[in-house]
């Protein structure tokens, strides 16, 4: 008989192919006004599939969801009531299960959206043209698909509103009015305009103000009846940060990625100010002289600018995640912050502690971990700073806090960080130089005068590159202390810091005698007792020779007269220091005036004996209530002797 072959039905009896679940969707963005969508399950294996859909967990707005089980391919609708929410915003979910697998369909939606008021327009102007943007056009924002629940608007040139509507991913017509001839105002398109695009998304509160568009029907520009259709519709979030440059020396940042990103494009409205720029490398941009190693300005890094006069920077880019990771190479190094809120140095550099030894601002500020110093308080946005790494590290700003983007970020980096004046009274000194280094007084060397008393809160250290040239100083508080050593500014004709390689002279001004004496310090091993750009010296000793007295020196007299000393700071607020000489013992009265003579406040009024002594006057008067600003005369009695001295208090 014959051989019989069999058939592919035949040798396929008996075998159970398996079923494989697909859903898609696996996202229903309900939005502010969608009440129903849908998904399909499909089954992508062979066999019979089964399965089920339910709420998990069970909300009160899901309204249906069918059917709820079935065989095979389906469509399941789901249905929301968006009047049973409890919430602005809230999540669901759908969990289907079945033989070929097990998914989950995630649910979102918002109570009835508020647009911002911005995006108000004026309806029935007697004119309109209408646009088109259809399902083929594939909108995206910042890169993904556009979802349910954004919307679209329409704007002309300066920014008015003349249509939206609600992007459902189905084709969108919106109407795009024109100016009202009858109304006084512009309340709509001026034939020949450029159509304008923004995007918005009620649930992140975030506008997309920046749109790529092209067209396949249209040119872009308002015609009234016209009929326009896209062909492309990319939106992106741009945002804005100003700098506030100070004359002088700035250190800066920016927290978005700018766009164009090339220096010459973005420091070009300040170019008639701008001296310099420098980055860490040593790059610069030096527009007079057409000069730019330095190429883009990197959102991740800090630079130092010079500006022959104050200025304001607008810097336009596209935001960027604030947790973008920043290298920080072993040594020194410059970087940016990119929050949007201020945030605690200790806190915003938690993720490089281990290896950070010190953080400074532009204004000489520090952070020092190891010794628990924070003098900069907050890091800014826009601002720049230095640090210096034992090891390379990885700089991620924490998440905890953030705040969600937000369009126009207006921060300081000159007057509201390096303008602030030295709280010491006594020495004076020029800040913000360019260049600096630090010095560390450690509370447990318990600084010391040469009879063996300890410095007390309120003292002053100073620090001189010769006999009369101050480059910084702190008062003593009895905790670690960090000293601002100032260099030469190499952009003033003047010597007004510290040389490279010059000696590093120690003072103190005892505050209880008004005298300022000489210091004797050691150093720890390898800190360089010389000045250097960046230097970190410790010392290891500290004492004061009582015997120098330099006050008296620096006076160029011994107290044989009466004086009245101008005040400092001057212009101050919110107090100043009066300084006064006795030659001999005297009754003596302090008062303050108003320019117009009258009567504001008794500062001293009794005998006191030979010396230097001083007085606080906190803008208050006799009453305790604090007085206006404007200039105040104080007037110095002393016997037969008056001395009168002009001040001034600001707000």
């Amino acid at each position: 008989s014959k051989s019989s072959v069999p058939s592919t039905e035949e040798i396929t009896i008996g075998t159970s192919p398996t079923p494989l679940l697909s859903v898609t969707p696996d996202t229903l963005h309900f939005g502010s006004s969608i009440d129903t969508l849908s998904f399909q399950i499909t089954n992508n294996g062979g066999g019979t599939l089964t399965w089920s859909a339910a709420e998990n967990p069970e909300e009160p707005w899901i309204q249906s969801v069918l059917p709820a089980s079935g065989t095979g391919d389906a469509a399941v609708e789901v249905i929301v009531d968006r009047g049973a929410l409890t919430s602005p915003n809230d999540s669901g979910s759908i969990a289907v299960t079945s033989n070929g697998g097990d998914t989950t369909v995630v649910l979102t939606i918002s109570d009835e959206v508020t647009l911002p008021s911005h995006w108000d327009m004026t309806a029935n102007t007697g004119n309109n043209a209408t646009v088109v943007l259809p399902l083929s056009a594939n909108p995206t924002v910042v890169g993904s698909p556009m979802t349910s629940g954004h919307y679209v608007g329409v704007f002309t040139p300066a920014g008015i509103c003349c249509g939206h509507g609600e992007w459902k991913e189905t084709n969108l017509s919106i109407t795009v009015w024109g100016d009202d001839s009858q109304t006084a105002g512009t309340d709509g398109f001026i034939a020949g305009e450029t159509l304008q695009y923004r995007a918005y998304f009620p649930d992140t509160d975030t506008e997309y103000n920046t749109v790529d568009v092209a067209y396949s029907m249209g040119d872009g520009t308002y015609t009234v009846n016209d009929f326009m259709v896209l062909s492309s519709f990319d939106a992106l979030l741009y945002a804005q940060i100003t700098l506030d440059l100070t004359q002088g020396w700035n250190m800066f940042s920016v927290n978005v990625e700018p766009s164009p990103a090339d220096l010459d494009s973005i420091m070009d409205p300040i170019k008639d100010d701008l001296v310099i720029i420098k980055d860490n490398a040593g790059h610069t941009f030096i527009p007079e002289y057409g000069i730019n190693t330095i190429g883009s300005l990197d959102y991740r890094s800090g630079y130092q600018a010079y500006l022959s006069a104050a200025a304001e920077l607008a810097v336009t880019g596209q935001d960027i995640d604030p947790q973008t990771p920043i290298s920080c190479p072993s040594g020194w190094g410059m970087i940016s912050f990119l929050p949007s809120e201020p945030m605690d140095a200790d806190s915003a550099l938690e993720s490089i502690e281990e290896h950070l030894i010190i953080a400074k601002n532009n204004a000489g500020q520090t952070y020092i971990p190891e010794y628990g110093i924070n003098n900069i308080g907050q890091l800014q946005p826009g601002q720049g700073y230095q640090i210096y790494t034992d090891a390379p590290d990885i700089l991620i700003y924490p998440a905890d806090g953030l705040p969600k983007p937000i369009l126009e970020k207006t921060v300081l980096t000159g007057s509201g960080q390096r303008m602030r004046k030295p709280n010491t009274v006594h020495f004076h000194f020029r800040e913000n130089t360019g260049e600096n280094a630090t010095v560390i007084i450690p509370v447990n060397i318990a600084p010391s005068f040469s009879d063996g008393s300890p410095l007390e809160n309120g003292d002053e250290i100073g620090i001189f590159s010769n006999d009369t040239l101050c480059c910084g100083a702190v008062i003593w508080q009895g905790v670690n202390a960090a000293m601002t050593v100032w260099g030469d500014d190499s952009q003033t004709d003047t010597t007004d810091g510290f040389q490279d390689g010059d000696s590093l002279r120690f003072r103190a001004w005892k505050l209880s005698e008004n005298i300022e004496y000489a210091a004797a310090v050691e150093f720890q091993s390898g800190s360089p007792a010389v000045y250097h750009t960046n230097g970190i010296s410790i010392l290891t000793q500290f004492t004061v020779d009582l015997t120098t007295d330099i006050g008296r020196k620096q006076f160029g007299e011994s107290v044989d007269h009466f004086e009245l000393r101008q005040n400092y700071p001057n212009p101050f607020n919110p107090e100043t220091r009066i300084s006064y000489e006795l030659p001999c013992q005297s009754d003596v009265s302090i008062t303050v005036f108003s320019a117009d003579g009258r009567f504001i406040r008794t500062l001293i009024d009794e005998n006191k004996p030979a010396g230097r002594y001083s007085v606080m006057w906190d803008a208050t008067d006799q009453r305790g209530n604090r007085v206006s600003a404007g200039i105040y005369l104080t007037v110095m009695r002393a016997g037969d002797l008056v001395r009168v001295r002009k001040i001034a208090f600001l707000k």
